[in-house]
C-alpha cells in the first residue's frame, strides 16, 4: 500500500477557525489510485469518512473526528474549450479558490469575479454551491468530476445532476459523504457581464461608470476585508458566514413581519425595505445578519467566541483560544434568540465535524455518541462507509443498493407522497426545516427525513394490513428509535383527504422535536 495513512493528526491548524481536535486517521490524496486505496481501507476497517477540503467552512469538535479524514489535493488548471463568447476551464479540486479567481480575472473571463477573496479550495465551490454578491457556483459550473467512494470509480456530474440550490448540492445533502470532488469545469463568459446589484458593490463603484473586471475584484476584496476578517491566524479566525440567509415563502415572510412588529417594532420599516432590496427568484431573501442585528446580538460572546460587530453573520475565534464548544454555544444562543423574537429558525452554514459529547450547547446529539470517551460507530450495513457527523443532525450509513432504489422511488412517488411533499414539506414549508424525500437510513428507506430534527415521516407505514410489511415497519421504527430518530406515520387517506389536519399535527410534532 503506497498511500500513507497517518494517525492523530491535529485538524485545528488546517481550519480557518483554528479550533478543534485531531483526526484519528488522516490521508492526503492526489491521484485516483490514492482515492482507491483510501476507500478500500475505510471499507475494510468499517471506518467513518469525512472529506476535508480547505477547512474554511467547517467547525471541528474539541474531541476531533474518530474516523478517516481524506484531504483531496488534486491540482492543475487548463482550458478545455473556448470560442469567441465563452471559455470552459478545468480546475483541480485542491487548488486555492481565490488564486483561481485571480487567474480568470487576469484573462478577462467573467462569471466568478464577485466570488473573490473567499477562503477555501475549488472543491468546496460545488459542494456548498458557494455564492456572494449576486454570483454563485450554479451559474457557472458546467460539470463535476467526482470519485464514488463505495463503487470506487469516477463519475461525471452534469450541472443539472448536481441539484444546486441555496448553499446546497447533491454532494452535501442527497449523497453526502459519497463522493470526493476531483475537478470542476466552469463555463465563463468572454463578454463583459458585471453583476452590480448589491448595495455595497454599487456604493464602491458609484464613481466608476464602466468598471473593469479587475475594478470589481478589487472592490469585492475591500468590501470583504471591511466586514469579514480574512482568517490568516488563530485570533479572529472564522469560517466566513456561520449562518445561512433566509429565503422565505410569502407565508413565512408574513410570520416574520408579524413577529418583528410585535417584538421589535422599530425594525419593521427596515425589514419592509429589505424585502424589496434583495430580490430572489425562489422566494423573499432576508439577510440573517439583519435579524441578528435587530435582536441585539452584535458583539455577543461566549468564552473565546464572539459575534463580529461589523458583519454579525460571522462568529470569530476572538481571542485565538476559543473552543468549539464556545462557538457552538454562541451559535445556539443566536438561533434561539432569533426564533423567539422573529419566529424564524436559521440554519448553520458551517459544517460540524466529529463526534459530539452530550452537552446541551452542542449540535443535535448523534445517537452514535453515548457520552463516553470513546465513541464507536456501529456497522449497520457491512461494507458501507459511515457518513460524517454534521451540524444539522444524523445521517446513518446505508447500503449502496438502497440509493438506486430511493432514486426510483422519487421518480415514481405515490399521489399521497407527492401531495405531502408539495403541500407540506417542500422548500422548508414546515417551520423552516429541510426534509429529504426517500432517504436511505441503515437497511431502510424513509419516505421523508429531517436530519436536524432526527424526524422521519412514513405514509401508510404502520397501517399496512399485510402482517409481514407491518412487522418490517415496526422493526424499522424500533431500530431508528435506538438512534433517537422518531418516525411519524400518516395514512394515504389522511394526506389526500385532510392535508390541513396533517399539516397541523406535523407542526405540533415538529415543535416537540425542536424543544
Amino acid at each position: 500500500m503506497s498511500l500513507i495513512i497517518r494517525e492523530n493528526i491535529p485538524l485545528a491548524p488546517l481550519t480557518t477557525f483554528r479550533v478543534g481536535g485531531p483526526a484519528r486517521y488522516f490521508a492526503e490524496v492526489g491521484s485516483r489510485e490514492d482515492l482507491k486505496e483510501a476507500s478500500a481501507w475505510a471499507i475494510e476497517k468499517q471506518c467513518p469518512v469525512f472529506i476535508f477540503g480547505g477547512g474554511s467552512n467547517v467547525l471541528v469538535s474539541d474531541e476531533g473526528f474518530l474516523g478517516l479524514v481524506i484531504r483531496p489535493n488534486f491540482l492543475g488548471k487548463e482550458i478545455v474549450r473556448e470560442d469567441g463568447e465563452s471559455v470552459r476551464i478545468r480546475l483541480g479540486s485542491g487548488e486555492v479558490w481565490d488564486e483561481m479567481v485571480a487567474w480568470t480575472v487576469e484573462n478577462n473571463w467573467w462569471g466568478i469575479e464577485n466570488l473573490s477573496h473567499i477562503p477555501g479550495r475549488v472543491g468546496g465551490l460545488a459542494v456548498q454551491n458557494v455564492g456572494a454578491y449576486g454570483q454563485e457556483a450554479s451559474q457557472v459550473v458546467d460539470s463535476v468530476e467526482a470519485w464514488d467512494i463505495q463503487d470506487q470509480k469516477v463519475r461525471i456530474f452534469q450541472k443539472e445532476e448536481c441539484l444546486f440550490r441555496y448553499r446546497q448540492s447533491i454532494f452535501n445533502v442527497e449523497e453526502k459523504g459519497t463522493y470526493v470532488i476531483i475537478s470542476i469545469v466552469l463555463k465563463l463568459s468572454k463578454i463583459a457581464s458585471p453583476k452590480l446589484d448589491y448595495p455595497d458593490l454599487k456604493k464602491c463603484l458609484e464613481s466608476n461608470v464602466s468598471p473593469s473586471i479587475g475594478d470589481i475584484r478589487r472592490c469585492i476584496i475591500s468590501i470583504r476585508d471591511a466586514k469579514f476578517p480574512f482568517p490568516r491566524e488563530a485570533q479572529n479566525g472564522n469560517a466566513g458566514s456561520f449562518f445561512k440567509n433566509l429565503v422565505l415563502t410569502q407565508d413565512l415572510y408574513s410570520i416574520l413581519e408579524s413577529s418583528v412588529a410585535k417584538n421589535i417594532p422599530l425594525a419593521l420599516p427596515k425589514l419592509q425595505e429589505i424585502k424589496k432590496k434583495f430580490p430572489d427568484q425562489t422566494g423573499i431573501k432576508i439577510p440573517t445578519a439583519f435579524l441578528i442585528d435587530i435582536c441585539g446580538l452584535k458583539g455577543a460572546s461566549v468564552g473565546g467566541a464572539k459575534i463580529n460587530e461589523k458583519q454579525p453573520l460571522v462568529i470569530l475565534n476572538y481571542t485565538g483560544k476559543a473552543m468549539a464548544k464556545d462557538i457552538l454555544a454562541l451559535a445556539d444562543q443566536v438561533i434561539a434568540t432569533l426564533h423567539e423574537k422573529t419566529g424564524m429558525r436559521v440554519e448553520r452554514e458551517v459544517e460540524w465535524v466529529g463526534a459530539t459529547s452530550n452537552r446541551a450547547t452542542n449540535p443535535p446529539r448523534s445517537p452514535f455518541d453515548k457520552g463516553e470517551e470513546d465513541v464507536v460507530t456501529p456497522s449497520l450495513v457491512k461494507g458501507r462507509i459511515g457518513v460524517g457527523f454534521v451540524a444539522r443532525g444524523l445521517n446513518l450509513p446505508y447500503n449502496q443498493k438502497l440509493k438506486i432504489l430511493a432514486r426510483e422511488n422519487r421518480k415514481n412517488s405515490t399521489p399521497s407522497e407527492s401531495k405531502m411533499w408539495n403541500d407540506v414539506l417542500r422548500r422548508r414549508q414546515c417551520k423552516g426545516h429541510t426534509f429529504l424525500r426517500q432517504k436511505p437510513m441503515g437497511r431502510f428507506i424513509l419516505d421523508f427525513y429531517c436530519s436536524e430534527l432526527l424526524l422521519g415521516i412514513e405514509i401508510d407505514g404502520n397501517y399496512h394490513t399485510d402482517q409481514e410489511i407491518k412487522e418490517n415497519d415496526e422493526e424499522r421504527s424500533e431500530l431508528l428509535k435506538e438512534f433517537g430518530i422518531q418516525v411519524i406515520r400518516y395514512t394515504n387517506e389522511e394526506v389526500l383527504e385532510n392535508i390541513e389536519g396533517v399539516r397541523e399535527d406535523l407542526g405540533k410534532r415538529v415543535g416537540e422535536r425542536e424543544q
